[in-house]
């Protein structure tokens, strides 16, 4: 049952009403989508890897020339907003704009209902010609997300839960809001960076901790005939961490649910690195108001 208690939401500086006008009529982010953001995970008060997702909104911000002038001013928002989520599983997202002309860059954040995806997986669905590998635009978090907006509600028109894209050269690069993994005689394989995906935050936690754990892992392109003869597929994203496919739509419907043990020992040791940070951050230090 969703919870019905207002989701908090905080505009440069202070806490409002879910609704309430966010940004300027004049800012480019509403009129161009000329804007970055990061969505994070809120469980129990705590945010996940909020160095991370900083880092990569500094990125972001420069690629698009807007300075991130406040950063101590976001992270008190930050915690402003998780403590104000009383305990609520939440989508945390912050949105950087340009602002309107002469007042500055504006910062955002949203919140959302947090419900995982089902423990045994999901479906998904092939989308032919919707990445082109090799822009920098491409691997860019922004609010300009038309293309990936339709490409999943085609999916979910389907029944299935997200849309892996693809390229004209034939390989799948990644998720609409997800990067992609797949596993075969125990070796892992995903999508390199310069075929178009967005460098996940759990794309490269898993990486490191697939090397930590011995696991054999290569970056290559992946093809219709690699997700045909995988052993495992799964997904990775901040919110659902790692969510294992069970089927490809049109393609097969015989991959393991609940994930393969790939997928399980992966999941694991995320879970003992989530551990560890927080233990380690308590409730994250530098946030606090």
């Amino acid at each position: 049952m969703s919870d019905e208690r207002p989701w908090p939401v905080w505009v440069d500086g202070a806490l409002g009403e879910p609704g309430a006008p966010a940004i300027a009529a004049e800012d480019p982010g509403f009129l161009l989508g000329v804007a970055v953001f990061e969505t994070l995970l809120c469980e129990d008060g705590q945010l996940f890897f909020v160095e991370e997702h900083l880092e990569r909104l500094r990125l972001g911000a420069r690629t698009i020339e807007v300075e991130l002038a406040d950063e101590a001013l976001l992270r008190r928002g930050l915690g402003e907003v998780a403590r104000a989520l009383d305990g609520r599983a939440a989508a945390v997202r912050v949105t950087l704009t340009p602002g309107a002309p002469g007042r500055g860059p504006s910062m955002v954040i949203t919140t959302r209902e947090w419900v995982s995806p089902p423990p045994e997986g999901v479906s998904v669905l092939l989308v032919e010609r919707a990445k082109v590998p090799g822009q920098e635009i491409e691997t860019l978090k922004s609010t300009s997300r038309v293309r990936n907006v339709l490409a999943r509600r085609r999916a979910q028109a389907r029944g299935a839960y997200e849309a892996l894209l693809g390229t004209d050269d034939g390989d799948y690069a990644e998720g609409t809001v997800s990067n992609l993994f797949l596993a075969r005689d125990g070796e892992l394989q995903t999508p390199p960076l310069e075929r178009g995906c967005l460098a996940g935050i759990l794309r490269e936690k898993l990486i490191d901790l697939a090397r930590g754990l011995g696991i054999p892992l290569r970056e290559a392109p992946v093809v219709r005939e690699d997700l045909a003869a995988a052993d495992e597929v799964f997904l990775t994203n901040s919110l659902g961490r790692l969510i294992p496919v069970h089927t490809v739509l049109d393609l097969r419907e015989d991959l393991p649910r609940g994930g393969g043990p790939l997928c399980r020992a992966l999941r694991g040791a995320l879970e003992g690195l989530e551990r560890e940070r927080q233990a380690a951050d308590g409730t994250n230090p530098g946030l606090q108001g």
